[in-house]
């Protein structure tokens, strides 16, 4: 099988490994070009995967349509922010009849990015996610995700194309909530840092783990996705790895607030780290306003990060007591 990997991040990298691996022709497209001559050069992102040699018959490509030409599945592993622009460009290029897999977490402004794809492309789109780093990925370690598509004969294709001994695919037709399961995630990641911090005990995490699956589950049905996509690889496995990984920098910001960190100090993780969990947050935040769906672990997330509250509101809420608002 041809593919075509657009982005030439970390996760980017797992993916085109695992593809190749599996005896796949892959190309990948970067559109920066101090980051393609990088990759020619080295065969390596060094600023995300310094330690990580990528096979040598992945090729690399600043042309898009180089990228995309006669490709089977096309891998979006782009950040959010840049699907309408990139799909924008692939209304020009793409076919039909290639699959479009979205790799990327799943929500921008409000908008699930599978209906930013669907507002441009006429094509088979499928979802993917999981709980995975790259560098377990890229080092064959046994790991599971979850492929949607509406059409489950696309789930198959990608499940051909990636999947190995050590990485198993599951299939699902829900694709808005293997979505909105990669992306809730991370603001509950935030959250169990902030216990982290407070020094909370491990049957206290528990207790709030299961409060998040519980209000995953409940926005899923109001969403009139499947319930049962929180018990997948992408719901609790993702849940269960985001939420207790020093790893995960969602974790390690949420531990900062929540060992009542001086400011400035939060500030500078802030800017030196990609934060997806305060992108989740509003994007999670907004979907519930525009649905009229009260999500509690979320709200008082929200009023942490963004309103800087007290974090013992959220352990207050974890203890089943009326969370006091104290600065």
């Amino acid at each position: 099988m041809n593919i075509g990997i657009l982005g030439t991040g970390a996760f980017g990298i797992a993916l085109a490994t695992c593809a190749f691996n599996n005896k796949n022709k892959v190309t990948m497209w970067t559109k920066f070009e101090d980051e393609y001559n990088m990759l020619k050069e080295y065969h390596k992102n060094i600023k995300v995967l310094p330690d990580t040699i990528i096979p040598e018959k992945i090729e690399f490509t600043l042309d898009m349509e180089e990228c995309i030409k006669d490709k089977d599945l096309i891998i979006m592993v782009i950040p959010s922010s840049a699907y309408e622009d990139v799909c924008v460009e692939l209304q020009k290029i793409v076919s039909k009849e290639q699959i479009i897999c979205i790799a990327s977490k799943g929500i921008h402004n409000g908008i699930f990015l599978s209906d930013i794809v669907s507002n441009y492309l006429d094509n088979n789109i499928c979802a993917i996610s999981g709980p995975s780093f790259a560098i377990d990925l890229i080092s064959n370690k046994p790991i599971g995700l979850s492929i949607a598509s509406k059409n489950l004969k696309v789930c198959n294709k990608v499940i051909t194309a990636l999947s190995s001994p050590n990485l198993r695919l599951t299939k699902s037709s829900d694709v808005i909530g293997i979505q909105l399961c990669g992306t809730i995630k991370n603001a509950f990641a935030i959250g169990s840092g902030i216990l982290n911090g407070l020094n909370c005990l491990e049957s206290t995490k528990a207790s709030y783990l299961t409060q998040c699956l519980n209000e995953t589950r409940k926005l899923l049905i109001k969403l009139n996705c499947s319930e049962e996509t929180a018990l997948e690889y992408a719901g609790i496995g993702d849940l269960i790895l985001t939420c207790n990984s020093t790893k995960s920098r969602n974790f390690s910001f949420g531990n900062l607030i929540g060992s009542k960190e001086d400011s400035d100090k939060i500030e500078v993780f802030k800017a030196n780290n990609l934060i997806e969990g305060i992108l989740a947050l509003k994007n999670i935040s907004e979907i519930a306003k525009k649905n009229n769906i009260e999500i509690n672990i979320i709200d008082y997330i929200y009023k942490i990060v963004f309103d800087n509250e007290n974090p013992d509101i959220l352990l207050n809420f974890i203890k089943f007591k009326n969370p006091s608002s104290s600065k």
